[in-house]
């Protein structure tokens, strides 16, 4: 008589268990490195968009500093301007050009009112003409979901140029 081992058959089993097992790892490895890289690629698209609001307000404060009365007073007010560097001055353009083919930025300028009585900025009052409430706006073009980063400062005519 003949005996039968419980081993045979198992092999086949193990086989597709074991295959199971890297299919599954394999699978959680795969989607974890996408988060990975999205999140790196946001992470990036955060940056750089930081540093065109940096450039952008440095340039402005250029401007300021070279001439108020012959760039910042001339702009027109809730236009949407971008500054432009030529090699040797940064100037203000209209409308904003896309940057690197990935960005856009605009630099909208609206008036400052002042309270008649304390001087301090508000909401009505008489309008300050050396000073300009800037808001940079950074949007990104191809990246999902959309990224857009907005920062807000006053300007003022510190030197009365």
């Amino acid at each position: 008589m003949r005996t039968r081992s419980l081993s045979q058959g198992f092999g086949v089993i193990e086989i597709i268990v074991a295959a199971a097992i890297f299919i599954t790892i394999t699978a959680v490895a795969a989607s974890t490195w996408q988060l990975y890289i999205r999140i790196a690629n946001a992470s990036t698209n955060r940056a750089q968009a930081a540093m065109l609001i940096e450039e952008a307000s440095e340039a402005l404060q250029i401007l300021r500093d070279t001439s108020w009365n012959g760039t910042i007073a001339l702009t027109t007010l809730n236009t949407p301007y971008d500054v432009v560097w030529n090699g040797s001055t940064y100037s203000l353009a209209t409308p904003p050009a896309t940057i690197q083919g990935r960005f856009t930025r605009s630099i909208v300028m609206s008036q400052v009112l002042r309270d008649g009585i304390t001087g301090d900025i508000s909401t009505s009052g008489s309008v300050d003409p050396k000073t300009r409430k800037v808001v940079i706006t950074i949007s990104t073009l191809e990246a999902t979901p959309t990224l857009s980063i907005e920062s807000e400062m006053l300007i003022h005519n510190t030197y009365g140029n």
